[in-house]
């Protein structure tokens, strides 16, 4: 597909239906339809976006049928091509596309299954013009929404909800009466550029899980100032106006965030526990590979994300992670290329996003929440001697929910 057709038809095509506040998902990049739109609406509409941090290999995640039966695929990767057929056989996607038809890695029977439900969408070869092939570069790309000759200070999601909340001011004016929640949340310790409204300034907060939080917070020292004692570092009032004070009070503005979401977090978290479905989320890889990657990371992301979203909470954008996509070196094992770090970390997004989904459906929610992936670049077509891969350009992104065209 050319690069103007893939633009204009590629995320539309994806998930048509889907809207986060009047604003089409393909419209985010563009600010000037961004800033007439965003606070037209209030649907309850919410993205997912979950990182495949590190660098996927799109092929040995979609395998091209026709090189997989050609001997193509299996030239250009002696020591790491999937095997064609068997229990650990790639599994093929839709035979009824013909040549466009790829085939999934073996543990990728989740995915396989929201295909055929009509819940999920690939959209093949998302990278950005003359790669750099950094991770950090190309993370920041992704996350900005702009070129590779960009150096933006906000992302497209913090531009997004800057113009959704206009004329508020995040984090000035919240919370309040119509937005008890956080704009954004994101999972971990770090707040990504993709959220950054201009100025280093984030609108979201970042947390591990509800109660943790809620913990952590409750126990800090310093919310109850009293006079002459200063354990939060307030800049003396000599200082007003400089850049000191501007910044310090800045800091101290994103910690009086924690404290005004903490129990708001805990308390939608709580009220979505308390409703939720008796849907099985994978803990375990079940098949040989090494102990840390064994347990899936994604699961209890996605359970909270469900937990909150049932319990009332209308935060719009959630950001979640997996890391290990940087295979450079086995990524595939010798004995089994259907085996190693690769096939672990498929089945884990696979299994989980097969169990998300069925709990939105079940919770009655699942017409309202689209999750999309992203990854900073793919890898390259040949296999290294390590059985692994280097640093490639594009990669395959992945839709998910109700309201995709598959």
């Amino acid at each position: 597909m050319k690069r103007r057709d893939f633009i204009g038809k590629s995320i539309l095509a994806g998930a048509a239906p889907f809207i986060l506040n009047s604003v089409p998902i393909r419209l985010m990049g563009g600010q000037t339809a961004l800033e007439q739109m965003a606070a037209a609406s209030c649907n309850e509409n919410i993205l997912v976006v979950l990182q495949m941090h590190g660098g996927n290999d799109g092929i040995n995640t979609l395998v091209p049928m026709d090189d997989l039966n050609s001997g193509l695929y299996q030239f250009v990767r002696p020591n790491i091509s999937l095997p064609k057929s068997g229990t650990r056989g790639v599994i093929s996607l839709d035979a009824t596309i013909g040549s466009r038809n790829v085939g999934l890695h073996p543990d990728m029977i989740g995915i396989k299954n929201m295909y055929d439900a009509g819940k999920m969408s690939i959209i093949q070869g998302v990278s950005y013009e003359n790669h750099n092939q950094s991770h950090f570069r190309s993370r920041d790309i992704m996350f900005m929404g702009g070129g590779n000759n960009d150096y933006l200070n906000s992302g497209w999601v913090g531009r997004f909800l800057k113009n959704k909340i206009a004329p508020k001011i995040y984090p000035d004016d919240f919370p309040n009466a119509q937005n008890q929640d956080p704009l954004a949340l994101e999972f971990g310790n770090e707040i990504s550029l993709i959220f950054h409204q201009g100025n280093n300034i984030p609108t979201s907060i970042s947390i591990n899980d509800p109660q943790s939080f809620f913990n952590l917070v409750d126990e800090l020292p310093g919310f109850d100032d009293k006079p002459n004692v200063d354990p939060r570092g307030i800049p003396p009032t000599n200082l007003n106006g400089s850049i000191y004070a501007n910044e310090l009070n800045w800091i101290l503005g994103l910690e009086g965030k924690t404290e005004d979401y903490h129990s708001r977090l805990l308390e939608t978290y709580n009220a979505g526990k308390a409703k939720a479905p008796n849907v099985s989320y994978p803990v375990k890889y079940p098949f040989s590979a090494p102990a840390r990657w064994l347990n899936n990371p994604l699961s209890g992301q996605l359970k909270i994300v469900a937990n909150l979203i049932d319990g009332g909470s209308k935060t719009k954008v959630y950001l979640l992670k997996i890391g290990g996509f940087d295979t450079h070196a086995n990524q595939a094992i010798s004995s089994d290329t259907s085996m190693g770090v690769h096939a672990t970390l498929l089945y884990h997004i696979s299994s989980a996003m097969e169990a998300f989904q069925e709990d939105l459906k079940q919770r009655g929610i699942d017409d309202k929440v689209l999750t999309v992936t992203t990854t900073e670049f793919g890898r390259r077509i040949r296999s290294n001697g390590s059985w692994g891969t280097d640093h490639g350009i594009a990669a395959p992104m992945f839709i998910f929910g109700k309201g995709v065209i598959p």
